[in-house]
């Protein structure tokens, strides 16, 4: 008899260190719990992924040369058609091969309910492609402790919204996710709420090297390289240039106040962001370069090791915030939807972000001022709720790896798919 698989669907190995934490933490907890189990990964990266993971790994999207290359509209059209027939086909050939032996779909965290940057008939669709195929092969759908909205395409929605109608199990990582599925119109009353997977990332990886200094004398500066919500490096060049310019002067000014300053990435594509804040300083005083450093991250474990070196944290990535918080450092928020004010609300710090593209130089120096005044006692409000979140994780882990009943071929009917 063959042994079930479970698989797991998400933008992994990509580069985007907070998703791939989000699939480590999974993994980890599960073998913890079926040692046995047999693992698949459906990415846009199965080679990167399977390394990274240590498991085996598919294509979730066929390999398609998108360059028409003919000599006119037509022609060009015609050829687009003809390869796109074939690739369609292998689609459909590696879902139906992955998931006919496979015992559950697992959707693992990440933002998977959003549309940055990505059209609806990229990952949107192909999302609601895999959760279709699976469920009419009798695979249960599980979505844990994803983040959901905004969803600003309709077509993008559509896709989301239904792969969501397919599953057995749902839960969010926030209030906020799953208020913003109930605006739109999705039923979820029902659905549960927990934290976000990367609080139970393996403890023995997140180790911290270096005890925080009180008053703090280190900032750690988690940044991204920012064009706006359909992240289009050409439409959104000046609002990535008006944050650039705003973190710069703030960086300055932490210099000029005696701090150190480590810079953060939660992505390969930031580095330009690295880049570029380290030319406008020098551009501006070049001594205070000796004040500033950086690492090179590549890793979930390189951004933990990088954040462990610093005392206090402001950060625009998601998981910049969230492993500041896993290592006790009070932590700022700059970022870009309302996560992140979700989840400092609930940390107890609802005072203590700012939206990255409504961004306020002054106020934040204010709320720096107040965190360190505050610091001892923000402290421990983080590390009890950090307590908190990875007993709620452990109790949904055990809800979830428990013998569960076989999900039967579903019966697609209208009211199924809206």
């Amino acid at each position: 008899m063959v042994k079930k698989k479970i698989a797991f669907l998400g933008l992994f190995g990509i580069g985007n260190i907070g998703n791939d934490s989000t699939l480590q933490s999974m993994i980890f907890q599960l073998q913890r719990r079926q040692p046995e189990a047999n693992l698949v990964c459906i990415t846009p990266e199965p080679t990167v992924a399977a390394e990274l993971f240590g498991i085996p790994a598919v294509p979730m999207t066929p390999i398609f040369d998108r360059n028409t290359g003919g000599k006119g509209r037509v022609t060009s059209i015609f050829g687009y058609i003809m390869r796109r027939i074939p690739a369609e086909f292998n689609r459909f050939r590696v879902a139906v091969g992955t998931l006919r032996s496979t015992e559950r779909l697992i959707i693992p965290g990440t933002g998977a309910l959003d549309d940055f940057g990505v059209s609806p008939m990229g990952f949107p669709f192909t999302f609601f492609y895999w959760c279709f195929i699976a469920r009419l092969l009798g695979v249960r759908v599980e979505f844990v402790s994803i983040g959901a909205g905004p969803i600003v395409h309709p077509l993008s929605r559509f896709f989301m919204v239904n792969a969501l109608r397919l599953a057995n199990y749902r839960s969010y990582r926030d209030v906020v996710s799953k208020d913003y599925l109930i605006d739109i119109g999705f039923n979820c009353e029902s659905d549960l709420i927990y934290p976000d997977l990367a609080y139970s990332f393996p403890p023995e990886k997140i180790q911290d090297r270096r005890s925080a200094q009180v008053p703090p004398v280190i900032v750690g500066l988690g940044v991204m390289s920012y064009y706006g919500w359909r992240d289009d490096p050409v439409e959104g060049e000046g609002i990535f240039q008006e944050y650039i310019a705003k973190l710069s002067q703030f960086v300055i000014w932490l210099i000029e106040e005696g701090y150190s300053v480590r810079l953060l990435i939660g992505q390969g594509s930031d580095q330009r962001a690295v880049d570029d804040i380290l030319l406008t300083v020098a551009q501006f005083d070049n001594t205070k370069m000796a004040s500033i450093f950086t690492d090179t991250i590549e890793t979930s474990e390189d951004l933990i090791y990088s954040i462990s070196l610093t005392d206090i944290v402001i950060a625009t990535r998601f998981h910049n915030v969230i492993f500041s918080l896993m290592l006790g450092r009070p932590v700022i928020s700059t970022g870009y939807a309302g996560k992140f004010q979700a989840l400092l609300k609930d940390v107890g710090l609802s005072g203590y972000s700012q939206k990255i593209e409504d961004l306020d130089v002054e106020s934040l120096k204010n709320q720096f001022l107040s965190l360190v005044a505050n610091y001892p006692e923000i402290q421990r409000i983080i590390e009890n709720k950090n307590r908190q979140y990875r007993q709620q994780l452990d109790q949904q882990y055990d809800r979830l790896f428990v013998k569960l009943p076989e999900s039967k071929p579903v019966n697609l009917q209208r009211s199924n798919i809206v």
